[in-house]
């Protein structure tokens, strides 16, 4: 079966029933139909004490998920996850797609130059990663010379 021109409105669950003259079988698998997000990005800002760093995920499907976190882009055992101080998820009003942000704070006394701030986006059950780097210097302004990718 080819499905031409796929839209997430035919997301769901499906069943499959193959019939021979000596019997029967049939499964059911549930089929997402994902839309990446057009914009993914990190923003910073701080007060005396705390940075925060805003991710923000636009227009998607289905609801994603999104981590922030510090440490090497490649090493796994060296990431430490910001703490969450907010975050919301909204459905677009005009069709079916998500914004998503989450804000991750830090002590300014605990984040030396130069750490790479990394969001990670997931669309669960589609195996969809897209990660986006930041990287930190306290001079830096919140639209990104930091950015880092």
């Amino acid at each position: 079966m080819k499905i031409m021109n796929p839209t997430t409105n035919i997301a769901g669950e499906y069943k499959c029933l193959v019939s021979t003259l000596g019997d029967h079988d049939s499964r059911m698998k549930n089929m997402i139909v994902f839309e990446p997000e057009t914009q993914l990005t990190i923003k910073k800002s701080m007060d005396d004490k705390y940075v925060n760093f805003t991710c923000l995920a636009n227009d998607l499907y289905p609801s994603p998920k999104l981590l922030l976190y510090k440490g090497a882009k490649n090493d796994f055992h060296s990431r430490m996850r910001l703490s969450i101080t907010e975050w919301d998820i909204k459905r677009n009003p005009d069709n079916r797609k998500y914004t998503m942000f989450i804000v991750g704070t830090n002590k300014i006394s605990e984040l030396d130059p130069g750490t790479l701030i990394h969001c990670e986006l997931k669309i669960p059950g589609t195996g969809y990663v897209k990660l986006k780097s930041f990287l930190y210097y306290p001079q830096s302004d919140q639209l990104g010379n930091g950015k880092y990718n």
